[in-house]
């Protein structure tokens, strides 16, 4: 069978706060540059400053879905380093490392020290440039040459001068020369760039979902900082300016919400990022979003709980609290992106959804997919804005005073939305059971009506708007003897087990679930039934999309693969599984 660790895999490890992050995104560009492919993974912990930091980069020319629990190439800043990874280092894997300030005890592996100190001290340079030195070493062991890395340098440091760019280039170019002229091993997984390759973003996927929040016109958002969604809300902010874009940093995640509800009633489309904890403060204002029939897209990115939990870790417990948050009855939209592809994709498509069926549309990721970056294609960019039932100023000024019902009963469930100040179409807005002109009515019967009438835009976006192939997606041969169910960031490593396995003979597919709500029934019975074996993963312990697979079509997969240790899967163990059944 295939070996799962195909891809080189590069890990830098050091204390936090010297650029191992940075370093780990520059290793990738570069790489990326080179023609290849690529996966990034970091790891911190919820510190300020210090503890143990890496950042993983698997490269190789094929596409990379995940990161690994095996090491090719390490660059140990410290010892630490090497005393935790070094038993996770592959066969014949090279240790590069500063034997000056570093002491090295590990076996079956190639040690190759570099002064980087001397090197930084030498050339006149600040500490922190020795990760520039350490750089450029790499690329020297892994044979990709020194073009890429001169090239990632060129584009992230020219906004700071020529001289700057200069100055580091030459930095790099010293370590990748002492390991030219004194590393003699031959490394057996030395790759080589590759040309005429299509260009390629390497992008995370918080990055992608705040791309597509730009893309689809967001105009306002309002967000505390909370990992692992910070970096959105520092996106919007960067490009805020540009865009005619207000990015409001709260004082908390109940300001957040509710002034993005206020932006969001005032006809702007609007936004909030927030992980469990923030998301917990926001529930009850969730609520007025959904008696209002306000739209508003909501970005939940999970961390292990209760609680602050693990702060930097991942988790997928989040589904249920997200699929029922506040309390009472009410549609929602809850998307479930597995890539980066999909983290831009399902951002427009949310902000669509939200306007047109009056709404509240989220997208669920975790700190995996926020955090992690891949190389992709550029994005398919077409898209068209649809605001649906909004009111034009013509359309108001043709009504006759007193006419307009807000809340008016429709066969679809979605009314017509009038923005405040229009003439003619003054309306109360409450966060009381209504009527339809908006004024308070506690009738048994208008209650149920209302009722009714928010659950029918559920039933009316699923025949109109979201396709069984946007709700869940099959992946590999229709027949085949094991089929994995799951959601989210575990795409990634599922797809390179799933790729592994069925090239070694075993005939393997995954069924993805895209959307908690609304959810495919039909679609997912139609395939479970037609599977011979099962077996469900989740980074859970509870099991929560197997629960709701249960509730939603009667089926209950009885074998399952959870992982909660705030540590996503690895494409081996869940290769490893599959073996087993």
């Amino acid at each position: 069978m295939k070996s799962v660790y195909e891809p080189l895999t590069w890990l830098v490890g050091g204390e936090a706060g010297y650029g191992i992050t940075t370093m780990g995104q520059m290793f990738a560009r570069a790489c990326s540059r080179g023609g290849l492919n690529v996966f990034g993974y970091v790891e911190y912990p919820s510190l300020i400053r210090g503890g143990h930091n890496t950042a993983m980069v698997r490269v190789a020319k094929e596409k990379v879905y995940a990161h690994s629990d095996k090491i090719d190439v390490m660059l140990a800043l410290n010892k630490e380093t090497i005393d935790l990874h070094k038993d996770e280092m592959a066969d014949g894997g090279v240790i590069i490392y500063d034997g000056e300030s570093v002491a090295v005890d590990a076996d079956g592996v190639t040690l190759f020290s570099v002064p980087l100190a001397k090197i930084t001290k030498d050339l006149g340079a600040e500490r922190v440039m020795r990760n520039t030195v350490a750089l450029g070493a790499c690329f020297s062991v892994i044979g990709l040459g020194f073009e890429p890395v001169e090239d990632v340098l060129q584009t992230t440091f020219e906004r700071k001068g020529a001289d700057v760019v200069e100055y580091n280039i030459k930095v790099a170019k010293a370590g990748f020369d002492y390991a030219e002229e004194n590393f003699k091993s031959t490394f057996a997984k030395s790759i080589t760039a590759v040309a005429g390759a299509p260009k390629r973003m390497v992008i995370s996927g918080n990055e992608a979902i705040a791309l597509g929040a730009l893309k689809a016109g967001v105009k306002f958002m309002a967000a505390y900082p909370m990992t692992p969604v910070t970096s959105i809300m520092q996106i919007i902010a960067k490009y805020g300016v540009k865009h005619n874009i207000v990015m409001k940093h709260s004082e908390d995640e109940i300001a957040a919400i509710n002034m993005a509800i206020g932006a969001a009633h005032m006809g702007v489309r609007a936004m909030t990022a927030t992980s469990g904890g923030g998301f917990s403060l926001m529930s009850e204002a969730l609520g007025m979003a959904g008696i209002t029939e306000t739209p508003l897209v909501v970005v939940e990115g999970m961390r292990p709980g209760p609680s602050t939990g693990l702060p930097t870790w991942t988790d997928q417990a989040d589904l249920r609290f997200v699929m029922h948050a506040s309390q009472g009855e009410f549609p929602r939209v809850i998307f479930l992106p597995g890539d980066m592809n999909e983290a831009f994709e399902m951002t427009l498509k949310a902000f669509n959804l939200a306007e047109k069926y009056q709404m509240i549309c989220f997208v669920l990721t975790d700190k995996y997919l926020g955090e992690s970056v891949q190389s992709v294609e550029p994005f398919n960019v077409a898209y068209k804005v649809d605001r649906g039932a909004l009111m034009t100023m013509e359309a108001a000024l043709a009504m006759k005073s007193g006419e307009y019902k807000r809340f008016e009963f429709t066969e679809s469930g979605v009314s017509r939305r009038a923005l405040p100040g229009f003439p003619n179409t003054i309306y109360a807005v409450s966060t009381d059971e209504h009527q339809e002109y908006g004024d308070l009515d506690e009738g048994g019967e208008n209650r149920i009506k209302m009722v009714d009438k928010r659950a029918k835009k559920l039933v009316t976006l699923q025949k109109e708007s979201l396709s069984d192939f946007e709700m869940f997606e099959l992946h590999g041969p229709a027949d085949s003897e094991l089929t994995l169910i799951s959601w989210g960031s575990t795409k990634g490593p599922i797809l390179e087990a799933l790729e592994v396995a069925n090239e070694g003979g075993l005939k393997v597919n995954f069924l993805q679930i895209k959307t908690a709500l609304p959810f495919a029934s039909e679609g997912v019975v139609k395939i479970l039934n037609a599977a011979k074996k099962t077996l469900l993963i989740e980074t859970n312990s509870e099991a929560q999309m197997g629960g709701v697979i249960r509730e939603k079509t009667g089926i209950l997969i009885e074998n399952r693969f959870l992982r909660y240790d705030g540590r996503p899967f690895h494409p081996a163990e869940i290769l490893d599984k599959i073996k087993s059944l």
